[in-house]
């Protein structure tokens, strides 16, 4: 027997479905902290969500690679080398 769904109820039921497929389409990855190794930050993991001040050091490289979006929070930022864990590299290529 088919089922009958009122109007507010559609509506409520396609926003959820609609929410549900934006949030798994667009999955992020919170990064923070040192970086005491190599790392690459690709365009697969983007966007990249800068949840506490990121610190690259110990002779290490933090490669981004052309595509990927990196989001910030206030207040934070991206340190490179420092006197407590030596020098750092950040490579960062974008596209027009």
């Amino acid at each position: 027997m088919p089922r009958t769904f009122r109007p507010a109820t559609m509506a409520a039921m396609a926003a959820a479905l609609a929410s549900a497929i934006v949030s798994s389409a667009v999955a992020a990855t919170s990064v923070g902290g040192p970086i005491l190794t190599d790392t690459t930050w690709s365009a697969a993991g983007s966007p990249y969500l800068v949840t506490s001040s990121v610190l690259i050091g110990a002779d290490s490289t933090l490669l981004i690679e052309p595509g990927v979006e990196v989001r910030i929070g206030a207040g934070l930022g991206i340190t490179i080398g420092s006197a407590g864990f030596g020098p750092g590299t950040l490579v960062a290529r974008g596209t027009a």
